[in-house]
């Protein structure tokens, strides 16, 4: 094996991981509240707090 051939396979090994770390990111999800659903049930179905989901949305704190 060349030199360079050690050093393109090299690359592409360590690219591979960025490639997967890059595609990995969650979209983010829509919700259309329900008549009787709080923020906190909604935050809980989502696995966020009801501090991201107030920021999120610019929702007051009340």
């Amino acid at each position: 094996m060349t030199t360079r051939t050690r050093f393109v396979l090299a690359a592409l090994a360590a690219a591979i991981p960025l490639l997967v770390i890059a595609t990995a990111r969650p979209q983010p999800a829509t919700h259309t509240v329900q008549r009787g659903e709080s923020l906190p049930q909604i935050a809980t179905r989502y696995g966020v707090t009801t501090q991201a989901l107030l920021a999120a949305n610019s929702l007051p704190d009340v």
